[in-house]
């Protein structure tokens, strides 16, 4: 897991401001800086008390999906979220570069001048806050988009529970 994480970390410093990202490769990274945390914890767990392999991977795998749905929702919350109630620094994630689920979901269904526009804000550092994102594309709709992904994924992570007694 620590080396997931530093390799996590090293991938992402080297795709930041990439416009070529792409899903899958968004997803990797998350499941290396974040999900293989969540999963150790999950099947370490599961290991050090002794319960049958089979669990021990489903433990893996749960922790594995929901260490991915919460740093997607936590990509959310950096662009829609509210510091008060969240208690920390938002809107920081473009600014250094790091392009999250609901950001790649926007360049992917904006039209060719929504992309120049923001791919020019990206590269050049522009500040965004949320009404200029909202002017481009479908804000709100690649915000919900990104939680729905992230609601579907927490599903097959609580599907991957059944094989836990009822204790």
């Amino acid at each position: 897991a620590s080396r997931d994480v530093c390799s996590g970390e090293i991938l992402q410093t080297q795709r930041r401001f990439d416009l070529n990202l792409s899903v899958p490769d968004y997803l990797r990274m998350i499941e290396m800086k974040t999900a293989a945390l969540f999963a150790a914890a999950a099947g370490l767990g599961a290991r050090l008390n002794g319960v049958p392999q089979n669990v021990q991977d489903a433990m893996h795998s749960f922790g594995m999906k929901l260490g991915t749905v919460y740093q997607i929702y936590d990509d959310c919350l950096d662009l829609v979220g509210d510091e008060k109630k969240v208690g920390k620094t938002l809107r920081t994630d473009l600014i250094k570069g790091k392009l999250t689920l609901p950001i790649l979901y926007l360049l992917m269904d904006a039209t060719d001048a929504q992309k120049q526009k923001l791919n020019k804000m990206l590269l050049q550092g522009e500040p965004m806050d949320t009404s200029i994102l909202a002017g481009i594309a479908d804000y709100e709709g690649a915000i919900e988009r990104a939680v729905k992904f992230a609601q579907n994924m927490l599903d097959e992570a609580v599907a991957e529970l059944v094989c836990l007694t009822d204790t």
